[in-house]
């Protein structure tokens, strides 16, 4: 496969397999941390492992 028969790279943006779009508690952005999602205004954080 050369560069010019690979698919174009998704747009940047949130994680397609991310539970919430904004955070439930105070609706702020949620940014991907490691494994999880944090929203940056509160800290809420969504969590498998939990």
């Amino acid at each position: 496969m050369t560069v010019e028969d690979r698919p174009p790279a998704p747009a940047a943006g949130p994680c397609r397999f991310g539970v919430f779009a904004e955070c439930p508690h105070c609706g702020g952005a949620i940014a991907p941390e490691h494994a999880h999602y944090r929203c940056g205004s509160c800290g809420w954080r969504d969590s498998c492992c939990d």
